[in-house]
């Protein structure tokens, strides 16, 4: 029975990969067939805009793409618009057309908005670019909101790349310009202050209560209590209650913010597995092993049905589920998923990445505990030569070192039995 369910998953997650590889194919052909068509305009010999002729200049061609694009004909793929209006804005500002590139620019970051969130990758690069446009063209001092945008995006930009510092000074330069901007960049001010409570963490951590109180009552009140960004606020609040201990009220809070999602986004959307995962990580904290372990279990089958394997949200959700076993001693199953989160992570970021020995080090951990010691050691060793070459100090280098110290006193059973209340803390410490 457990064979035939796994060959069902495995399945449905070819299918879904496979209509996924389909649409992107069919995206990459509409996308040639509209660049080809569009440069077509500028073509002497056959111009495909018979109201402007052959006499026509890139410039022109592009304002015409952009009317196409603006019409039913182009406008049914929302992903294909927002990347084409992105391209285009990007000639635009090559060729000088500043307001023009802003413009597009703006239209294109609207539609991102709506496809990926507030803090997705592509709004957070369309705010950057943008944010570099209106430096070139003078509109906006040191404190206008465009800087709050652009400190915003690269703020957001460090922070994933492991920049805290550089984050951090960004961000809290991002909250104070965002902060008398006005309601029309209200969601940029909630997305801001997020973030920067997401870097400061334990530091600071009163005062960050307190802005995301204020931001969450903006987000009310212009979005509505029901609203996608009251929701995000809530995460990270309830999140930043988590650290601060106070466990019944971050529960409360998790438990708005995903009801908020799963009625707005639904159960599997990006926005409301992340409140899933630190609703998990609270169960966790509390000693909840049993509903931690269910929370990442659920979390990890919606990303990998969605997205297969090679995708951060699988990494991160098998690391935590990985945990949650470990925490009850069922070393053997959660060997299974720390494999994966390292595999994840690993076929995300490749393998200059530090952290993505973390997961290697639970694994190996876990391993050690059920008395696979030469597979444990191979994996210690491949993370202290890679930490060494790639980030040496660091404190993933000092955990490997001290799994590695510790797999090599343990030579028997009982060794591995009296080693497992003192083994080096890691990730799930």
């Amino acid at each position: 029975m457990i064979i035939v369910s796994v060959a069902v998953a495995y399945i449905v997650i070819l299918n879904n990969h496979n209509r996924e590889v389909r649409i992107e194919q069919q995206r990459a052909q509409a996308a040639q067939a509209f660049m080809v068509d569009l440069l077509g305009s500028a073509d002497p010999y056959g111009p495909t805009d018979r109201d402007r002729g052959r006499d026509i200049l890139v410039a022109d061609a592009l304002d015409i793409g952009l009317e196409r694009l603006r019409t039913e004909r182009y406008g049914s793929d929302d992903k294909l618009r927002a990347a084409l209006m992105t391209s285009i804005a990007d000639v635009y500002g090559n060729l000088d057309r500043h307001e023009a590139a802003i413009q597009t620019r703006l239209e294109a970051l609207a539609l991102e908005r709506v496809l990926y969130g507030d803090v997705s990758e592509p709004v957070m690069l369309s705010l950057r670019a943008l944010a570099r446009q209106y430096r070139t063209v003078g509109l906006y001092a040191e404190e206008h909101p465009q800087q709050g945008l652009a400190r915003r995006a690269s703020g957001l930009y460090q922070f994933r790349r492991g920049n805290t510092d550089v984050a951090r000074e960004l961000l809290e330069a991002a909250v104070r310009i965002l902060k008398h901007a006005g309601r029309d960049h209200a969601a940029d001010y909630v997305g801001a202050v997020v973030t920067l409570a997401r870097v400061r963490k334990d530091d600071l951590l009163a005062e960050s209560l307190t802005t995301l109180v204020e931001a969450m009552h903006l987000a009310d009140s212009v979005y509505g209590a029901d609203s996608p960004t009251a929701g995000l606020t809530r995460t990270q609040y309830a999140t930043s209650l988590t650290l601060a201990g106070k466990y019944a009220e971050a529960e409360r809070y998790f438990e708005e913010a995903i009801r908020i999602y799963e009625a707005k986004l639904g159960r599997d959307h990006g926005a409301t597995l992340i409140a899933l995962i630190n609703l998990g990580r609270l169960y966790y904290a509390t000693g909840d092993f049993a509903n931690a372990e269910i929370v990442h279990r659920e979390v990890f089958g919606h990303y990998l049905r969605k997205y297969g394997p090679r995708q951060g949200g699988v990494a991160e959700s098998a690391a935590e589920l990985g945990n949650a076993l470990s925490a009850q001693a069922r070393y053997e199953e959660a060997i299974e998923y720390h494999r994966q989160a390292y595999e994840s992570s690993q076929a995300v970021l490749g393998d200059e990445q530090p952290r993505i020995y973390a997961p290697l080090l639970m694994l190996a951990r876990a391993q050690m505990r059920t008395g696979a010691l030469a597979e444990a050691a191979g994996n210690l060793n491949h993370a202290l030569e890679k930490l060494a070459e790639i980030q040496p100090g660091g404190e993933l280098e000092r955990q490997a070192q001290c799994l590695w110290d510790e797999s090599q006193r343990i030579s028997s059973p009982a060794d591995r039995i009296a080693s497992s209340d003192h083994l080096c803390p890691t990730g799930d410490d």
